[in-house]
């Protein structure tokens, strides 16, 4: 007995995970119910929208998609999007028989979700569950083995690093091993999508405000990124 279209969205809609599908011309077909944790969006504010509208606008950084294109081979990348939501995400192509992209299938667990299963699964592993995603970071190119060897040297150091690229190629991939690889590693990684801060609440955002400083602001006030990230790494993206 085969399931039915209607069933087998039903089922999807039950993993754990997130699964986001889409067209040749990187447009959302599908996403389930995960959508709303991670994005806290539904499936009717995504479906039929292109994918760049959302991450043009901060909703998750860095973009899986332009790595996809490019290679045409799965890619797993880590994500942080606007509401806190930290993602593996693993991205995999769908070709036809003239080798060009049909769709583009992605999935993302939950970071944390990955730590407790390596906790769980094998819990004699002396490294911790964050050096274990570190060491997810494979490359063959020459010029990305430099870029990480460079990483391991300037890591330890308390300089400031401007880490450029074009969007989408894993800036805050490389921001998130750096920090890692500090003396600040156990201490908050703040990823900030400066796009998505308006430039008239720019200070607010970085300094924070007390009580009453202005129309609108949280009548218990808040604190600043800058505070936020106090002990640990802030990458402005």
């Amino acid at each position: 007995m085969s399931l039915s279209l209607e069933s087998l969205l039903k089922i999807l809609d039950y993993s754990s995970d997130e699964i986001y599908v889409l067209d040749k011309e990187i447009r959302i077909v599908y996403v389930n119910r995960n959508c709303e944790k991670h994005y806290g969006m539904t499936k009717d504010d995504v479906v039929g929208k292109y994918n760049d509208d959302f991450f043009n606008d901060g909703y998750w950084t860095p973009s899986v998609v332009p790595l996809v294109l490019e290679k045409k081979t799965p890619v797993s990348v880590r994500q942080q999007t606007h509401i806190g939501a930290e993602l593996l995400t693993r991205a995999f192509p769908i070709l036809n028989s003239n080798n060009e992209i049909e769709y583009i299938v992605c999935t993302a667990t939950e970071i944390q979700d990955f730590k407790r299963l390596i906790k769980k699964e094998e819990p004699n592993l002396t490294n911790s569950a964050d050096e274990v995603f570190a060491s997810t970071i494979i490359t063959n190119n020459a010029k990305m083995r430099k870029i990480l060897r460079f990483c391991e040297k300037v890591a330890p150091t308390d300089s400031t690093i401007l880490i450029h690229g074009q969007s989408g190629t894993g800036k805050g991939v490389i921001a998130y091993q750096l920090h890692k690889l500090s003396k600040r590693k156990d201490g908050p990684f703040l990823n900030v999508n400066c796009a998505a801060i308006p430039g008239d609440l720019l200070e607010s955002e970085l300094f924070g405000y007390t009580a009453g400083s202005f129309t609108g602001a949280k009548k218990d006030g808040k604190i600043g990124l800058f505070e936020a990230a106090d002990n640990g790494t802030i990458f402005f993206g």
